[in-house]
């Protein structure tokens, strides 16, 4: 230090504590941590005690101003700078109380302590010596001769040696605790070295050879090398709390540049040879072993393979990852026995010397005459592509597709593929390839031809050459190639937006094969030929553009991107424009009941669309027991969501209150966005809106009537269906239980009320255009008649568990209704909460995405079947079925409620209910007939629940198959290999209950762990995962 200055630093914030002016010149310190005392020499003024708030001078001008070194306890310890004089310092008195006497000692002089033997040990440079100082009495117990020039230390407490830095010498040298010296051959010139207490190890740097070494205490042998990215090294730190080392590097660009090399002393492990023959008659020998794991963190670069021919030398040979298998040739003799090892090494050389723990053997004998192997491999397991299964989507760009699988054994040699249809025969395949006859496999397939959905056949062949062309698994490769159309800017709410915000919307656009992913919205600025992007990749079909000046005209240009990233075309071509001029916003309210889930929207354009913004000042801070939110998009709940004009959501509160949002007013007309399936919608103005008088827009901007009945369009269902759901709940609670009812699209009663909101079901991307009802009446509505509706009988059926209900499904028999979906049918509405829900669900009907359904009527016959599910949020959640009927049956009739699992039926009649636990499927038949003999099928393929799970003997599984056919029941490990199997073959629909004693297929127990069961039936699996415990 040439500036004359000592800074410390407050260790607590790491902010300048003092400045100390001691010195002109260099400058040594050292902390007596019990003392709370800092104590620096120099040789212009001598030693200086600071004591954290003041700091005064010990001595002036006595010699004693060379090295310090703290000695653990109470003591510092100081070189003299022209005496032979090693000096205690007293941190009571802060005087030099004692010396002892040292030839050889000099001001730079290196010191290292070791409490367990009261030992200081103190480097004699000129003298090539270490002087060796009782700590306890401070008398000189003896000095050790070492290398050219000692001029570091550094002790190891576990094995009380202490090493000793020699630059003028080729060795380190190594005290023990009987004070012998000895050398350890370590490089051309040790000028720094250190003990890593974390490894346990010695550290130090050979400057000539800019490396860092590292020594093991216990054997004192050099382990390893590491070259230095610098030259030069001077200076050597470890930091004991993760082991960094830290590599001063004067000759490196720029000045201070340290060197951070991570230290990794731990040897890989895990890495192990399996599956070895115990004989064999051939010289070729397949080795397959584990990857193993490096706990260090530095990493497996390669494998080196150990045999060893009886007791002869044994030979190495190296293979480097992701190989973990190899073929060996053994030149060696008959009536031989090799034994073999694998050991992985890291990128830190660990392990340095592994040592010979042979892991198996294999005996060569070539008289030995193997059983022949005649069982084929059984089906690939977990087939994907691209790591998924079925794959994600994928454009033009992919001409082949990797296809993995895990495999059911080892030893498969060949997988062959087959797309489209299922192999016929062995040689009925597209490709084949190679494999590497480890657990997994991966295989570019070529699909530069395919378009759509294709499902690809994998089948395996092992080394004897058996093959099943029966054991295929499926994994379905996805292509699309061509992109989406029809997404266009929707008309603005008027022609002029009263904000420097408001929403953009857009229909959701069309593809034929992967569908509409997300969204991109260009944008230009009056007659501008510049186009900005508004949003890309966007999943919405509405955002708010921000920031616009007031006085231009901001016109809109949207496009879509399909689930293969296919973006549809941009010409640069506005498709809607929209004028910005600002005037001041208003701010309404309404008196808000609390205590239930009601829908709710707001009939302005909010200022700040984020809730939070909007309510918690009239509702109070977010949380389960003060208010909740919901949105509804894409299928799915999404709680808190922006609030936008013309959109509804749930809101539930837990008392009532007086909700006002400040936006801009909308008095002449809106347009709200609707995409596919169900949405929440709300009532834009605070006029409310006569239903009669919405207008539908399609993707071609074409517009109709929400009550058009041209060309038997809505009586088709083919856009949007004509009920507009409202929800009412008078209970307490933030749960469901509350019923759906409807407004007709042909009552001019039927009006959209401010401040509530709506649930209406689109079978495509559309919009809804809207006005005030005062203004829909002058511009005229054309009434149209609803369709008469002749039900000869109904049931209706609600479900109650605990505070949670779910009401109104209905069914019944009308003449005008048709087999399959019509008018007088209806999708459920989507309610938020979901401890218990009940539907009548319909995969057939294919009315969009929903397969739910609150109402179905059939037309007249002698037997009718409706399928009714139930589900609650546990299995042992007790529920209750009621049901009410509206007219008597037909005489010579029946109403059955069956349960289709124990085929226990019941007859309805007038109202009742009926109790159960769990989600149950049902089957409600009306007939002429008795049910003697009746066997419902399961509505859906699953595997249900398991029990006990975890267990310790044995475990219960239940099943259910909607079709007959093959169906295979097996249990695997985590690494896929086959464990048990359960049932293989031929199955009718039905229920079906199976108990696995927890043994293997010979008849072992199995070991404690997580195991997968695996239910194949008609292409669909469901798989469950299993925890065996002692």
């Amino acid at each position: 230090m040439n500036f004359g200055s000592l800074y410390v630093l407050n260790g607590d914030n790491d902010l300048l504590d003092t400045t100390l002016s001691v010195s002109t010149v260099g400058i040594q310190i050292a902390c007596n941590p019990i003392a709370n005392k800092l104590y620096a020499s120099s040789p212009t003024y001598g030693l200086y005690v600071y004591d954290g708030n003041n700091y005064s001078q010990l001595n002036y001008m006595t010699g004693f101003e060379g090295n310090l070194y703290y000695f653990p306890g109470n003591q510092v310890f100081v070189t003299h700078n022209y005496d032979s004089l090693v000096g205690v310092i007293d941190a009571v008195s802060d005087g030099i109380n004692d010396s002892i006497v040292l030839g050889g000692v000099t001001p730079n002089s290196e010191m290292v302590g070791s409490p367990e033997m009261q030992k200081l040990y103190v480097t004699l440079p000129g003298r090539n010596q270490v002087g060796i100082i009782n700590a306890s009495t401070n008398s000189l117990i003896t000095t050790v001769s070492v290398g050219t020039g000692p001029s570091a230390l550094a002790y190891c407490p576990e094995h009380k040696k202490t090493y000793v830095a020699c630059p003028g010498d080729i060795n380190i040298w190594v005290i023990d605790s009987m004070d012998v010296a000895s050398p350890i051959a370590a490089g051309d010139s040790i000028n720094t070295i250190t003990y890593n207490q974390g490894s346990k190890q010695i550290c130090f740097t050979d400057k000539n050879n800019s490396q860092i070494g590292i020594v093991d205490p216990g054997s004192d042998f050099v382990t390893q090398l590491i070259n230095l990215p610098g030259t030069n090294p001077s200076g050597l730190f470890v930091d004991q709390n993760n082991g960094e080392l830290y590599v001063a590097l004067p000759s490196a660009v720029g000045p201070g540049l340290v060197a951070i090399m991570g230290y990794d002393s731990l040897a890989p492990t895990g890495a192990a040879i399996y599956d070895v023959p115990a004989i064999i008659n051939t010289d070729s020998l397949p080795v397959f072993w584990s990857p193993g794991t490096d706990a260090g963190g530095s990493g497996i670069v390669a494998y080196d393979l150990y045999i060893q021919p009886d007791s002869t030398e044994p030979s190495v040979y190296t293979y480097f990852p992701p190989d973990t298998s190899a073929i060996l040739t053994l030149f060696g003799t008959d009536s031989t026995m090799y034994h073999l090892m694998v050991v992985a090494r890291d990128s830190a050389g660990n392990p340095f010397n592994p040592g010979y723990n042979w892991q198996d053997s294999v005996y060569v004998d070539y008289s030995y005459v193997p059983a022949v192997d005649t069982t084929a491999p059984g089906f690939p397991i977990n087939p994907t592509v691209n790591g998924f299964n079925p794959s994600l989507w994928m454009d033009s760009t992919y001409t082949s597709a990797p296809v993995g699988w895990t495999n059911p054994e080892l030893g498969i040699t060949r997988a062959y593929f087959k797309l489209g249809l299922p192999p016929a025969s062995p040689f009925d395949r597209t490709d084949s390839m190679t494999t590497t006859g480890g657990n997994s496999d991966t295989f570019n397939l070529p699909i530069d031809t395919l378009y759509g959905v294709y499902p690809a056949y994998v089948w395996l062949s092992d080394s004897m050459g058996n093959e099943d062309y029966n054991n295929w698994a499926v994994a379905l490769i996805r292509r699309d190639i061509e992109a989406p159309f029809n997404t266009i800017v929707l008309p603005f709410s008027g022609d002029t937006a009263y904000s420097t915000s408001f929403q953009v919307n857009w229909t959701g656009g069309m593809d034929l094969l992967s569908g509409v992913m997300s969204y991109r919205v260009d944008y230009r600025i009056d007659t501008s030929a510049v186009w900005n992007t508004l949003v890309n990749d966007y999943a919405d079909t509405f955002a708010t553009f921000t920031n616009a000046l007031s006085g231009h005209r901001y016109y809109f240009e949207a496009a879509a991107y399909d689930s293969a990233y296919n973006l549809e075309g941009v010409f640069n071509v506005a498709e809607d424009s929209v004028f910005v001029a600002l005037t001041p916003s208003v701010n309404l309210s309404t008196i808000w009941n609390g205590g239930a889930y009601k829908l709710f929207s707001v009939p302005v354009k909010p200022a700040d669309n984020i809730a939070l913004a909007n309510l918690s000042d009239d509702l109070g801070a977010y949380s389960d027991s003060t208010w909740l939110m919901f949105g509804y998009k894409d299928s799915a709940f999404v709680a808190r969501p922006d609030i936008y004009n013309g959109y509804g959501y749930w809101l539930a509160s837990a008392n009532n209150a007086t909700i006002d949002v400040q936006g801009l007013q909308q008095d002449n007309y809106s347009t709200v966005g609707l995409q596919s399936g169900w949405n929440l919608i709300g009532c834009p103005f605070e006029n409310p809106v006569l239903v009669q008088a919405i207008e539908v827009i399609d993707t071609l901007q074409q517009m109709r009537t929400y009550n058009d009945t041209t060309n038997n369009m809505f009586l088709n269902d083919s856009l949007v269906r004509q009920r507009m759901w409202n929800y009412s709940d008078n209970s307490y609670d933030f749960i469901n239980n509350g019923a759906w009812d409807s407004l007709s699209a042909f009552d001019s009663a039927s009006h959209l009320q401010a401040w509530q909101g709506y649930a209406v079901y689109a079978l495509q991307p559309c919009s809804l255009f809207m006005m005030p009802a005062f203004k829909s009446s002058a511009k005229g509505v054309r009434l149209v008649a609803s369709p008469k509706v002749d039900v000869s009988w109904q049931a209706e059926f609600s479900v109650i568990s605990g505070q949670a209900a779910d009401r109104g499904i209905r069914i019944g028999v009308s003449p005008q209704a048709r087999e399959g979906y019509d008018r007088l049918d209806a999708e459920k509405p989507p309610l938020v909460s979901s401890d218990v829900l009940a539907y009548i669900p319909h995969e057939d009907w294919n009315q969009g995405p929903c397969r739910a359904y609150q109402y179905d009527f059939r037309p007249r016959s002698d037997h009718i079947e409706w399928p009714l599910t139930v589900k609650t949020s546990s299995e042992d959640r007790p529920a209750e079925l009621t049901y009410n009927l509206s007219q008597t049956i037909s005489d010579g009739y029946q109403l059955y409620l069956v349960d289709r699992k124990t085929n226990k039926a019941t007859v309805l009649s007038g109202s009742g209910r009926l109790g159960f636990s769990g989600s149950r499927e049902f089957a409600v038949i009306y007939t002429n007939q008795g049910l003697g003999g009746l066997a419902l099928k399961p509505l859906s393929f699953d595997l249900n629940q398991t029990y006990p799970n975890p267990f310790a003997r044995s475990i219960t599984v239940n099943y259910q198959l909607a079709a007959a056919g093959q169906v295979s029941l097996k249990v695997y490990n985590v690494t896929g290999q086959l464990v048990r199997t359960l049932t293989e073959g031929t199955a009718l629909p039905g229920y079906y209950s199976q108990t696995w004693n927890g043994r293997d297929n010979s008849g072992r127990k199995i070991a404690s762990g997580i195991y997968i069961m695996r239910l194949v039936s008609g292409g669909q699996e469901r798989t469950r995962k299993l925890v065996k415990i002692k």
